[in-house]
């Protein structure tokens, strides 16, 4: 209700704020930033993160560590919440990381690429060969890792658009993020589903192999966004100033 008395204040008081809608331009910025593969780079580089990164800490992540890395419940969460805690920490420090690389996006795109493959690869073969918790611990941390270098993504999108389009194109980066989030945790759903029985009564433990089956399927999608990284243009020349 008071959002709705401010903005009608706003159209009464203060002519001229809300500007007429001209036709052939309601979708014109979307189509523009659709139509430059780039974004489409960006979009794939970053929505990988997140998806395995979401799923592993809303959907699956504590019952992988209860279930196949032998931890109880409470350390488990723990370590979802140091999960969190590290891509809140990364979100601040992230553009301190970016310039001690010299402002170069590309490098730490790359690395962020490099650091979730890695991270899958350590889960999907911690979960097959049945190693040691800790290592499915370190793969846990791999991923989250890049999962808070958002604001990198943020300021590359911004940089490969005209000024006037950098709100929507972030907002076609969230929007490609939230979805990547939505298929991956279907994807570990169909997964788990496929190793019960039919007769589920209470606790479900689902074996270690259904979960590096997870990751397996994870760590082709990271694979996929650190190749598209490498095609990313560097754009750090354009907050320089430099053609």
């Amino acid at each position: 209700v008071v959002a709705v008395i401010i903005l009608a204040v706003i159209i009464i008081f203060m002519k001229g704020t809300m500007k007429p809608v001209l036709k052939g331009d309601t979708f014109a910025p979307l189509f523009f930033i659709l139509k430059n593969k780039n974004s489409w780079f960006v979009f794939a580089a970053s929505s990988v993160i997140f998806g395995s990164y979401y799923t592993i800490l809303t959907t699956v992540g504590l019952k992988m560590l209860t279930d196949a890395g032998n931890f109880k419940a409470h350390p488990a969460s723990i370590v979802i919440t140091v999960m969190a805690i590290i891509v809140a920490c990364n979100n601040i420090f992230g553009n301190i990381i970016l310039k001690m690389l010299g402002s170069r996006r590309k490098i730490m795109m790359l690395t962020a690429g490099g650091l979730h493959v890695a991270g899958t690869v350590l889960c999907m073969l911690a979960f097959y060969f049945n190693w040691h918790g800790l290592l499915i611990i370190a793969g846990f941390v791999l991923i989250a890792f890049p999962a808070g270098f958002f604001s990198i993504y943020c300021t590359v999108i911004k940089e490969l658009q005209p000024p006037e389009y950098t709100g929507l194109a972030i907002a076609i980066l969230n929007f490609f993020a939230f979805a990547a989030i939505a298929v991956w945790g279907n994807i570990a759903g169909a997964v788990l589903a496929g190793f019960e029985d039919g007769n589920i009564s209470g606790v479900v433990n689902y074996p270690p192999q259904a979960y590096g089956m997870i990751f397996a399927i994870f760590s082709i999608f990271a694979a996929a966004g650190l190749i598209a990284s490498f095609y990313l243009p560097e754009t750090w020349h354009k907050k320089n100033g430099q053609n």
